[in-house]
């Protein structure tokens, strides 16, 4: 189900009281990611250091994919938030990898999961990364005005690589079924 928002002022009823939060322009999509098999490392950074500290471990475990484990990246790099490890509001905790066609081992720091199947509403952001933070928190707000039940986990798929500070992603934030 594709679900349209232009340029509006959303209303949003919470706690007894009325606030108004200004969403720009997205395309809100809801969907069913399948299972996936996922090799990561769980990396813990201050926002101002995390698209760093991404960036170099998705080039350490394309190395390690590559010459160690020896299985291909089946999609784009992913990062998965799970809202139980962020322990510190100044620090995000994420792990992030690449989808790969089937199961492999653990190795050191690099890891190995299935990632259950996730329903998600999801939002294709182009733009500035220093705007990423808002586009965030508007497809959040669109989630809970919407009426969706969170289940925790949010993920982001990094669609091209950065240039000049802009930056072609996927966000996605976890729903119930």
């Amino acid at each position: 189900m594709k679900i349209t928002f232009t340029k509006a002022i959303l209303a949003l009823t919470m706690f007894s009281s009325t606030i108004f939060y200004p969403l720009q322009a997205f395309d809100f999509i809801e969907k069913n990611i399948p299972e996936t098999h996922f090799i990561y490392k769980t990396i813990s950074a201050e926002a101002n250091d995390f698209h760093s500290q991404s960036k170099a471990a998705g080039i350490d475990i394309m190395r390690k994919l590559a010459t160690k484990i020896r299985v291909k990246a089946a999609g784009d790099f992913t990062g998965v938030i799970l809202q139980s490890e962020q322990k510190n509001p100044n620090i995000l905790v994420a792990q992030v990898g690449f989808p790969i066609a089937k199961a492999a081992n653990s190795q050191g720091r690099l890891k190995y999961q299935k990632l259950e199947s996730l329903k998600v509403v999801a939002v294709h952001y182009q733009g500035s990364r220093a705007e990423l933070a808002q586009a965030w928190q508007d497809l959040y707000q669109y989630v809970i005005a919407q009426g969706y039940q969170l289940n925790g986990e949010s993920r982001f798929v990094i669609n091209a690589p950065e240039k000049e500070g802009m930056v072609d992603m996927e966000l996605q934030v976890g729903v119930q079924p």
